[in-house]
């Protein structure tokens, strides 16, 4: 859109140049956008100060692009073919020059810019269908199952519970004790009270969390270790969503991931406390997915189990 083009603002007064491309700006007192920009974006200003030919400057920007506002409505045409009748406006825009105006959608611009408090909520659809509300109050958890089954989707498995902890004990590396692991596991079990049969770890301070929340069952072959990361690496934001994937599949299929690329197992694993080297068949009912977001703060605790739901 025309609108949305790059343009110049000014005249405004160069106060000191910074380094060798960089200028400092007088800008209009209450703007919101640094005062220092680069040369590339300034191009010298020709003619009396007192009549500028660019538009003023907005107040704010927004990736870049003004934040602007209507300031007339010039005319209006009916878009063709539209059942029911809909209209497009000519909109002139506040801060813009008087050739800059745009045909806009009319309820869109009435929902976008509304006079004050009275707004429109009608809200943007999409293409799939709506359960219908029940009339008594429901867990939004039970809806979604109930969603999902009157539309014929597949139940692989059920989310118990999960906790989450946030220990911000150093920037890359967590307590030594593990204290963060640990609360996000215990919150997560006493949550589903139950016991996980599958954790994924990553490091020697988890693996001691581990067996100081499950204490002898750790060490005598209760609980099926393994960690997924090095088959598939760091995947930052989606590390956790990948993790719940393999522990559904794990369930799914009663089959162990295995751990890949271990080489030199850290001192605390021994015998009956080792990832696994190898895929293991199982029957799996319950898996805790171990994540640890932000550098090492951040642990988050979520156990899957077999679905009792249908």
């Amino acid at each position: 859109m025309e609108k949305l083009a790059k343009r110049f603002y000014g005249p405004f007064t160069v106060l000191e140049r910074i380094g060798a491309t960089t200028y400092r700006l007088q800008l209009p007192e209450g703007t919101r956008i640094h005062s220092v920009f680069h040369s590339s974006l300034l191009k010298p200003f020709s003619g009396p100060p007192s009549q500028p030919e660019c538009p003023s400057l907005p107040n704010q920007f927004v990736e870049g692009q003004p934040v602007i506002t209507p300031l007339a409505i010039l005319s209006r045409r009916e878009i063709p073919g539209s059942a029911p009748v809909a209209w497009e406006v000519l909109v002139q825009w506040h801060g813009l020059s008087p050739d800059e105006t745009s045909w806009e959608d009319w309820r869109q611009l009435c929902q976008e810019y509304h006079l004050e408090d009275k707004v429109d909520f009608q809200g943007v659809k999409d293409v799939t269908s709506k359960p219908r509300m029940p009339k008594t109050q429901e867990a939004p958890a039970s809806m979604e199952f109930e969603h999902a089954k009157n539309r014929g989707a597949k139940i692989y498995a059920e989310v118990r519970g999960y906790g989450m902890s946030g220990d911000a004990y150093h920037i890359t590396q967590p307590p030594s004790d593990g204290r963060g692991a640990i609360l996000a596991m215990t919150l997560c079990a006493i949550v589903i009270n139950c016991l996980p049969r599958i954790l994924y770890i990553g490091d020697a301070i988890e693996a001691n969390a581990i067996k100081t929340m499950f204490s002898d069952r750790a060490s005598l072959s209760a609980l099926a270790l393994s960690s997924t990361k090095g088959a598939i690496g760091h995947l930052l934001g989606a590390a956790g969503a990948v993790e719940a994937i393999f522990a559904v599949l794990a369930i799914r299929h009663d089959i162990a991931p295995l751990t890949l690329n271990l080489i030199k197992p850290d001192l605390v694993f021994g015998d009956g406390f080792m990832p696994l080297s190898a895929l293991e068949e199982m029957p799996i009912r319950v898996v805790m997915s171990q994540s640890v977001l932000n550098a090492q703060v951040t642990n988050l605790s979520m156990v899957v189990n077999v679905s009792t739901l249908l």
